[in-house]
């Protein structure tokens, strides 16, 4: 099976985040595609759709923030005048 570097060294990271072999990896990712989609193509959308998922939650926990931030932010703002 020809497939590029990046996404063996990909394929083998998400592997070892999962704690399973780089085969069985490569075994449930051959058993779920689809008859007509060869293993390499199924491989590069597996790794391509992990990471975008990882992208997406990261995104989200980020906005969480950023809306945490800009309550802190307002509600400091509104708080009681510093004595002088």
């Amino acid at each position: 099976m020809s497939l590029e570097d990046a996404f063996w060294e990909a394929a083998r990271a998400i592997a070892t985040a999962r704690r399973i072999s780089i085969q069985a990896l490569i075994a449930e990712i051959d058993a779920a595609k689809c008859d007509n989609v060869n293993l390499s193509s199924a491989i590069r959308t597996f790794v391509l759709e992990y990471y975008r998922d990882i992208a997406t939650e990261y995104k989200s926990v980020e906005a969480g923030r950023a809306a945490a931030r800009d309550t802190f932010n307002g509600a400091a703002a509104g708080s009681a005048p510093a004595v002088r």
